[in-house]
């Protein structure tokens, strides 16, 4: 039964998300503010900060908001979600990603190929260190960025 409504659940979603622009490797895009979180300023800004890296590092580096993972746990949705959506670049799927759900207050941050090795737990530990402080205070693109 768990699995028929997770499976609902992420249809649906998937069917929410599929309505942004594409802007990334992905056809989704490297920043996706369902949520809508971010001025048009600060998402064009943010995603061409996440491109640049991307490209410069050959991993994908994704930021995305949703406003409710209907009660799913973010950790348990990240992964799904960003296999799901095409994430990852080159044949190992490189990359990392952000995944911010509002109605929760969740987060989660996913890697996929080399992003496993290139940010190791206390690598993650650090970073949420430095952005769950204005994440919490509302400060989006600066969490974000």
């Amino acid at each position: 039964m768990n699995k028929k409504i997770f499976a609902l659940l992420f249809a649906v979603l998937f069917c929410i998300v599929s309505a942004v622009p594409a802007f990334a490797t992905s056809e989704y895009g490297y920043v996706v503010d369902d949520a809508q979180l971010l001025t048009e300023t600060e998402l064009s800004d943010l995603t061409e900060l996440c491109k640049e890296i991307s490209t410069r590092q050959q991993m994908d580096v994704v930021v995305m908001t949703v406003s409710s993972l209907d009660g799913l746990n973010a950790n348990e949705a990240a992964d799904s979600i960003f296999e799901e959506m095409g994430y990852g670049y080159g044949d190992n799927r490189d990359g990392v990603y952000l995944l911010v759900d509002m109605d929760s207050r969740g987060w989660a941050i996913e890697r996929m190929g080399f992003g496993e090795t290139a940010f190791t737990d206390a690598g993650i530990d650090y970073i949420s260190e430095q952005f769950l402080s204005d994440l919490s205070g509302g400060f989006y693109y600066d969490a974000f960025s």
